[in-house]
């Protein structure tokens, strides 16, 4: 990766109204300003230059938008600062010298750009709305039909029907009507303006003049053109054969809710949607800034101050992506971030005049705003158009009817999104998210604000792997662990003394507490709970949410680099025949579980390729595979032209595969719901956001041995079972147990979907990969490259280097991933032991006291469950059925202090 050491004083993303004046601001104060943009042209959505090869002759007759971004643009390319066009900003890191932007130019590699502070003017982007018939083709936005008419002067269709609210609702029409469009009518949301609004309007005139002339211009164009414009008028669904036919609209009340035998149908050939716009965070997302939400600003308003500094050091916000409120208003504001950031990096001082003159002006603009904010406001209406059958997600083809199935289950927009793939797809939710957020509300019956959007994630927009992938990025090699690992950060949840705080009532009691609502603790609920035992399950979470849900369904039943030492297999040859007998026994219960379960788990049996790369790496293969053989595990190794016969997708540096036919994968979205559904059935009791503070062992109770305090009251219970997967050595610090164990978070990446190439899994033997495609054509890529250590109940982040470095070792093995594109990262978390067994029985030191841990928890965490279970059922014949190295009471010596 070519590499700029040179560190700018500031980095301005986007190049409309904000960031133009920002750029221009900062540069003529003396800074070393960039400006980037992925247009081709500077201007933004609102001041769209002609396109390429276009040549204005006389701008006048452009129209006033065009002069006044022409003069902006004059401004920025007179100041010295430096542009940079068809370039995307895809992530945004933190570094010792302020930000890293990973920039992404048009058909180039990713190169980072430093700069000591950021002003994000990103702008916004057209209001999605759903309604039956929204992707029929014809239905367009207003910001799409408006970028054809600006940049190639081209308005499609014969009959053209506005629908939107706002602003625009006046003034599109009128301007595509003036680009030759056929209007037939315009239909407003809100109210027509009564006197009282007419008289706050004229109250607000002051420094609004211009725009209150614009306006009457518009209504002028409307009435001379003989455009009706409908008020408290919805579309409520567009009908027709393949394309838009006819569009039917109806009366709504004040918030926007449609009346009932109010619908009217209109012929025509274009829908132009024009309900506002909303702010494009995902880059203030991504680097933690907190939002509000408020609907008549488009929905995610970012907290900053007058300035535009963020609760983030060094990130500044201006214009429409801090809250769409025009483009006069944006251009101001991009200016006084840029005075914000000269005061900030230590420049001589700025003029109080020129901060102040620009504040009394955005003052006045927000003057006429408020004057207008009963015509304006937008209703929740606006997300109940949909019906069952109406396709919400476009990318996945994901129906309301589905995701209101799921919200029924799940609490936040990223659950939603693991139980349909809603927001999985290209657009990584920026069309469905802000409407399975209301459905959520809605049906939860909290405010829209208090529903999160999806974990922010990078890149911020779909980028090709070969754009990211990065040879100089090393991999890490064996999972060993090291003195200079990561400290994880204290928790951001509790206060000192919190816990000392916590109720101790009331008071329940169960034969079994399970801790830990991953696919562990779901599975050994529902084993127990299938023979009779009274059992509950605690999670201080949602069920799911951590490493058994966020990891990639695959099965590993082959030896894996994650379970090698570095000592050779002859040292580790009893820990390894061991691990690989009990693939065996994983793999029958799997192959039984869809029926055990009553439903389909999603497994799927593609078998699996472990490659190798080197000579040194080929002989582990070969010492792998007679240890697989005498476990009862069939594998074969494949070199030099049966190799290249059997998968021709290999690069010429893999020198040898092992192929294994049980390999495959399930889906690790449902298999521990379907667990805790049928544990529920069977009479176990479930609880989330309920957090385990202390245990306290009773000698003298030979009924409860166990007192457990959680934030819910206090549990007795005669057993425990700690599930708790990465965060089990905390669970077993409370009953005096110190288990060899950490958690790390690892990085996936996940591309769009192509066509079937990689008919099985592919691992590699000496570097850290695992690679497939999955039946919806994505391929998924990990393989244990580290996420930085955060504190819970944060998510660990994903990182740019672990994504370069991950997808360098996948273009070396599958070369024709070049031009797949990436379009998110997630991050897991696991579970792993110093000397690399799993942590599974009953402890001797105290007796009740079990836990089912592995590291490779999705593969073998159902076969130890069912064991845990029957030990606890019947002790007797179960005895010692556990390895001495599977024991909770073992020490390691030589593990590293952490």
């Amino acid at each position: 990766m070519t590499v700029d050491e040179q560190v700018h004083d500031v980095l301005i993303i986007g190049g409309g109204p904000a960031g133009m004046a920002a750029a221009a601001t900062a540069a003529t104060r003396g800074l070393d300003a960039v400006l980037i943009d992925e247009r081709p042209t500077l201007g933004g959505q609102v001041y769209k230059q002609p396109g390429p090869g276009m040549r204005v002759v006389n701008a006048r007759e452009m129209g006033k938008q065009y002069r006044q971004g022409r003069s902006l643009i004059d401004e920025v390319e007179a100041s010295g600062a430096t542009v940079r066009l068809r370039s995307s900003v895809v992530d945004l890191e933190p570094s010792e010298t302020g930000w890293t932007a990973m920039v992404h130019p048009e058909d180039g590699a990713v190169v980072p750009l430093r700069a000591r502070a950021v002003i994000l003017a990103t702008g916004a982007h057209d209001r999605p709305v759903v309604f039956p018939g929204w992707d029929l083709p014809g239905v367009i936005t207003a910001g799409g039909l408006q970028t054809l008419a600006k940049t190639q002067s081209f308005v499609p269709g014969d009959r053209v029907v506005f629908a939107g609210s706002g602003p625009v609702a006046l003034a599109f029409p009128a301007q595509l009507a003036g680009y030759g469009a056929n209007i037939v009518t315009a239909l407003e949301a809100g109210p027509a303006p009564s006197a009282t609004d007419l008289a706050r309007i004229a109250a607000a005139a002051p420094g609004n003049v211009g725009l209150l002339g614009d306006a009457a211009r518009y209504q002028a164009t409307l009435l001379r053109r003989g455009i009706p414009l409908k008020y408290r008028r919805i579309v409520v669904r567009a009908e027709g054969e393949g394309r838009v036919e006819r569009v039917v609209h109806a009366r709504v009340d004040e918030r926007w809710r449609v009346l009932p035998g109010t619908e009217e149908s209109i012929e025509a050939d274009i829908l132009c949607i024009g309900y506002g716009f909303t702010p494009s965070a995902e880059l203030l997302r991504l680097v933690g800034c907190r939002f509000d939400i408020d609907e008549d600003l488009g929905g995610p308003v970012v907290h900053r101050d007058d300035l535009g500094r963020t609760d983030v050091a060094g990130i500044y916000v201006a214009g429409d992506g801090a809250g769409v409120e025009g483009s006069a208003v944006a251009a101001d504001e991009g200016r006084l971030a840029a005075l914000a950031v000269t005061q900030d990096v230590g420049t001589p001082s700025v003029d109080s005049s020129a901060i102040a003159g620009l504040r009394r002006r955005i003052s006045r603009r927000r003057a006429l705003t408020r004057a207008t904010t009963r015509m304006y406001h937008v209703g929740e209406g606006i997300f109940g158009l949909a019906e069952d059958d109406t396709v919400v997600c476009r990318c996945e083809g994901v129906r309301e009817g589905e995701i209101r199935a799921a919200v029924a289950e799940a609490p936040d927009v990223s659950a939603v999104k693991a139980l349909t793939r809603a927001g999985m797809g290209p657009c990584q939710g920026r069309m469905c998210g802000r409407h399975i957020a209301a459905l959520i509300a809605e049906q939860k019956g909290v405010a829209p604000a208090t529903v999160l959007p999806a974990t922010p994630r990078m890149p911020a927009r779909p980028v090709p792997i070969g754009a990211i992938a990065d040879a100089d990025v090393a991999d890490p090699g064996l999972f060993q662990a090291g003195e200079d690992d990561p400290v994880e950060p204290e928790r951001t949840d509790l206060a000192p003394g919190d816990l000392a705080r916590r109720p101790r009532d009331p008071v329940t009691d169960t034969d079994v507490l399970v801790i830990g609502g991953g696919i562990a603790g779901a599975a050994v609920a529902y084993y127990l709970a299938r023979e009779g035992v009274e059992v509950e399950l605690l999670d201080r979470g949602q069920l799911n949410r951590e490493a058994s849900g966020t990891n990639a369904g695959s099965f590993h039943f082959q030896l894996a680099i994650h379970q090698l030492s570095g000592k050779g297999t002859e040292a580790d040859r009893s820990r390894l025949l061991s691990d690989a007998r009990a693939s065996v026994e994983a793999y029958a219960l799997w192959t039984s579980l869809s029926e055990e379960l009553g439903a389909d788990v999603g497994l799927h049996q593609t078998g699996g390729w472990m490659v190798a790369e080197t000579p040194e790496q080929l002989t582990l293969l070969h010492e792998k595979h007679l240890l697989e053989e005498e476990a009862g595990i069939h594998t074969e190794v494949l070199e030099g032209a049966a190799l290249r016969a059997r998968a021709p997708y290999f690069s010429d540096r893999v020198l040898g595969a092992t192929y294994c036919d049980l390999e495959g994968h399930a889906n690790p979205l449902i298999v521990a719901p379907l667990y805790a559904r049928r544990a529920r059935e069977h009479g176990a009791r479930f609880r989330v956001d309920t957090e385990v503070f202390a245990i306290e062992v009773d000698e003298s109770d030979s009924s409860y041995r166990f007192r457990v305090t959680t934030s819910a009251g206090v549990i007795r219970a005669r057993h425990i079972v700690n599930c708790a997967g990465g965060w089990a050595g905390e669970i077993g610090a409370m009953v005096g147990l110190d288990f060899p164990i950490r958690r790390e978070g690892l990085h996936v990446n996940v591309t769009e979907a192509r066509r079937p190439l990689l008919p099985s899994m592919i691992q590699h033997i000496g570097r850290r990969l695992t690679l497939k495609q999955t039946h919806h054509g994505s391929f998924i890529i990990g393989g244990g490259w580290p996420s930085p250590a955060t504190g819970y109940p944060r998510r660990y982040p994903t990182t740019w280097r672990s994504a370069a470095g991950n997808l360098r070792v996948a273009l070396d093995v599958v070369p024709q991933l070049e031009d797949v594109r990436v379009v998110r990262t997630w991050s897991g978390v696991i579970a792993f032991t110093d000397d690399y067994s799993p942590i599974v029985g009953e402890s001797e030191r105290v007796p009740g006291y079990h836990a089912c841990v592995a590291s490779t928890g999705f593969t073998f965490s159902p076969i130890y469950a069912r064991q845990v279970a029957e030990s606890i059922v019947d002790p007797a014949r179960t005895a010692s059925r556990f390895p001495t190295r599977f024991s909770l009471d073992r020490t390691i010596a030589s593990a590293p202090t952490r």
